[in-house]
């Protein structure tokens, strides 16, 4: 089968390394792939063996009419049979290229509040898009409820980690290096720097649980737009240097090794990359019932959940954690567990395998295999 694939990050994003490796596995599968990204992009620069060929494309706004005539000039000329889009800029301009070039396009959806805010939008949904993939169940549900879409046209597949690369070592060589006193326990949360992602949540909470644990640490990956309010009101919070910004890690596991606990405060998520990481790196997670989270934080099995933007349940929860060693390590297990089930990255590539085939088929009038929805409820053997 021949694919493309367009991510429109231009910052570095779980999301474009999905597609990423998406692309890389599906190559390794047979089958011809092009990343296209644009010049800014964080996936410049494959790592060894990618197997897809990468190709930048301007992307220079959402109503790019030059690049969408060279993304319809590539996907004729590369013959291609499917073409998966996303970010919001890359469903605008992969979605009409997809409608000129007569060829499916399937919108991949990370998050909510997207596909619903113009005109050209909705004309998108209707008459250019002819599937949506969303990574949670959540966000599925979304997608069916908005008239423009519709029940029937969105097949969620959870995108899924390689657990062989993340599973816990033991090393806690971070720890030294950042002169963490021996003992001390440490929050960490990896997220980008911005208001929806609940960082100032957090510091809310912060000093009730520096009464109770004066030594406390918080890393904190990231980067983002609101990186200076945030050191600022770290700075007003504590003098002690408690709280330490770390800037963006391109490998999070050295973070993740040297927490206790790992916290997500959002107020909005489609299913967040850094909750599954610290799930599958040993690390009792809190997180706020934002999106798609609790499928895979399941209140009491997999971690803790708390309501969005309730600062008072976070340190709760967060406090609850803390001092319960068992329930952190009966959390630890219940996760482990869930992911091998349902978040593996090789179950994702037999499902986006199979959507693709599926949504190729029908657009050449080859018989079409009955519609999927993979939900909550498969079987734990994770095959499609």
């Amino acid at each position: 089968m021949i694919v493309s694939i367009l991510d429109s990050a231009t910052v570095p994003h779980g999301a474009a390394f999905w597609a990423r490796d998406m692309a890389g596995q599906l190559a390794r599968r047979g089958h011809r792939v092009t990343l296209l990204c644009p010049p800014r992009s964080p996936l410049r620069d494959p790592p060894p063996r990618f197997g897809a060929t990468l190709q930048i494309v301007p992307l220079r706004n959402n109503y790019d009419l030059l690049t969408v005539a060279a993304l319809r000039r590539h996907l004729r000329r590369e013959k291609v049979q499917v073409f998966l889009f996303q970010g919001s800029r890359g469903i605008r301009l992969g979605g009409l290229a997809a409608r000129l070039a007569d060829g499916p396009g399937i919108a991949w959806v990370h998050s909510g509040g997207g596909l619903k805010t113009t005109a050209y939008d909705r004309w998108l949904c209707r008459r250019a898009i002819t599937h949506f993939g969303a990574v949670s169940d959540s966000i599925a549900r979304e997608l069916a409820g908005l008239p423009w879409v519709g029940p029937g046209r969105a097949t969620r597949v959870y995108h899924g980690l390689d657990l062989e690369w993340f599973q816990p070592t033991g090393c806690r060589r971070l720890r030294g290096e950042l002169a963490l006193p021996d003992g001390a326990p440490v929050l960490a949360m990896v997220a980008r720097l911005e208001d929806l992602k609940g960082h100032a949540d957090l510091f809310r909470c912060l000093p009730d649980l520096w009464a109770q644990f004066p030594e406390l640490r918080v890393l904190l990956a990231g980067q983002g737009p609101d990186e200076a309010r945030l050191r600022a009101l770290a700075a007003d919070l504590d003098q002690r240097g408690r709280v330490r910004f770390l800037g963006h890690c391109l490998d999070v596991r050295p973070v993740l090794e040297a927490a206790d606990v790992f916290v997500l405060p959002s107020h909005q998520e489609g299913l967040p990359f850094a909750v599954l990481e610290a799930m599958a790196m040993g690390l009792p997670v809190v997180a706020t019932a934002a999106g798609g989270t609790g499928e895979a934080v399941i209140d009491g099995k997999t971690g803790l959940l708390t309501p969005p933007a309730d600062p008072a349940a976070l340190g709760a929860a967060l406090r609850r954690l803390l001092e319960d060693e068992e329930l952190r390590e009966r959390l630890v297990r219940g996760a482990r567990r869930h992911l091998e089930e349902q978040f593996s990255f090789s179950r994702a590539v037999d499902q986006v395998e199979a959507l693709l085939q599926r949504v190729a088929s029908r657009s050449c009038g080859c018989p079409t295999p009955p519609p999927q929805h993979y939900s909550m409820a498969e079987e734990a053997d994770g095959r499609p």
